[in-house]
């Protein structure tokens, strides 16, 4: 009896290895483009993806571009495909709005590009950006140097490739869930034009410009099935109507959680502060009850330097706050992470990520919670992917690399090639729910 439950003990220890080490997802199709692949998306059902490649480049003699030689870029197309790799269409970007000259300038045309803006939940429209690249030298100006110069031109396409409207004042930044209306930030050429954005209908035309307060640093994000719009310290209706900003503190939104539940912002003193671009000045972070419009916790203890990716995780039966800093504990280590209670901002678990994983704490990485809410999943880091357990920090196992987009509650990864010729799409199966 001693040895067989000795035995048993022995089983119940090793079983978490056993499952650390789960099979690798299967994988379903790979499709092979002409060009390197530039940008990528997948609707959320995993239904749908959107693929663009690279431009064309040309080589071309110039004197003006020092020896003589320039690139020109233009001809990247974006496809548009099902879950099955087939290409229901394809748009070429060959050409670009014509420039209009002033009396004072000198124009060089120097090429075209094209950049995926944003993809539909349902995947029924796609928005993109053709970016016409020119080089301008006034007559004033005696010396060689010609300057660079961008306009931008958003194109807007329905499920079936049609073309459905194009303008040069809008990049679109969000579609919202039930497809009724568009979030834009407003181009202006010579401002910032991160300081104002519009609410669009689907057909183009104008629901409400809106002037925000804070210049590039926060969220603009629609949510609740489009009922909400989170710009700033502000929360807007579906209409542009501000019926919440949040001033006292004054909190600039920049994350939302997995059940759109609840948003996290940055604490700043106040306006001034949180409009400097240069350097850090905030105090924290404040968690704000969406559905009951207040402010749950607000704590000058979570400061934002050295912290270079936050998430929110309400899969699981327990709801966190965590955190990503490069600071360390030790020196094997190349960055901790702090995991908080979302309602009351209590400090649980605090584990350091091994640099035998990843080097250093990358800057840009994504991340999802998964098996239910007990493993935190890392991607995008180096072309590698890995899971953790949330509450030890334990590492689970190193997942499928080159993850580019995720849809994680119905199981689906697509990955590009280190060549980034090839799309491959994978089914997870249970791995990740």
């Amino acid at each position: 009896m001693k040895l067989l439950h000795s035995a048993f003990i022995v089983l119940f220890l090793i079983l978490p290895k056993l499952n650390a080490q789960e099979v690798q997802p299967k994988l379903l199709w790979n499709k092979q483009f002409e060009m390197p692949i530039q940008d990528i998306a997948m609707s959320k059902d995993g239904s749908r993806i959107v693929v663009v490649t690279e431009p064309k480049i040309e080589i071309i003699k110039d004197k003006r571009y020092g020896e003589g030689r320039k690139t020109w870029k233009g001809g990247n197309k974006l496809f548009y495909l099902d879950n099955t790799g087939n290409v229901l269409w394809a748009y070429e970007c060959n050409e670009a709005r014509p420039l209009k000259r002033k009396a004072s300038e000198v124009v060089s045309e120097d090429g075209f590009k094209m950049e995926l803006s944003k993809i539909s939940d349902d995947g029924k429209y796609v928005a993109c950006k053709v970016i016409k690249i020119y080089s301008e030298k006034p007559y004033s100006d005696n010396s060689q140097l010609w300057q660079p110069k961008e306009i931008v031109q958003t194109l807007f396409f329905g499920s079936d490739g049609k073309l459905f409207w194009s303008n040069d004042k809008y990049n679109i930044e969000e579609i919202s869930p039930d497809n009724t209306y568009l979030l834009a930030m407003i181009n202006k050429p010579d401002e910032n034009s991160m300081d104002h954005c519009a609410l669009l209908g689907v057909d183009g035309a104008v629901i409400k410009e809106i002037d925000s307060e804070v210049s590039g640093r926060s969220l603009t994000k629609i949510i609740s099935g489009g009922e909400y719009v989170f710009i700033d310290n502000m929360i807007l209706d579906r209409k542009g109507n501000v019926f919440f900003r949040q001033t006292n503190p004054f909190v600039l939104w920049e994350y939302i959680s997995e059940n759109e539940e609840y948003a996290l912002g940055v604490v700043y003193n106040d306006l001034s502060d949180a409009s400097i671009l240069e350097g850090d000045y905030s105090k924290g972070f404040a968690c704000f009850d969406i559905k009951n419009k207040k402010i749950l916790w607000s704590k000058e203890k979570h400061k934002k330097p050295n912290i270079k990716r936050c998430f929110i995780s309400t899969k699981g039966v327990n709801e966190y706050f965590i955190t990503f800093s490069d600071q360390t504990i030790n020196s094997s280590e190349s960055g901790t992470v702090n995991i908080y209670d979302l309602k009351t901002g209590d400090n649980l678990f605090l584990w350091g990520i091994k640099s035998e994983n990843f080097g250093i704490m990358p800057y840009f990485f994504q991340c999802a919670t998964v098996n239910n809410g007990d493993n935190l999943m890392l991607y995008e880091i180096m072309n590698r992917s890995f899971i953790y357990s949330i509450t030890t920090g334990d590492f689970m196992r190193e997942f499928i690399s080159d993850i580019n987009a995720i849809s994680v509650d119905n199981g689906f990864v697509i990955s590009i090639s280190q060549d980034n010729l090839n799309l491959k799409y994978y089914d997870t199966g249970d791995t990740l729910k």
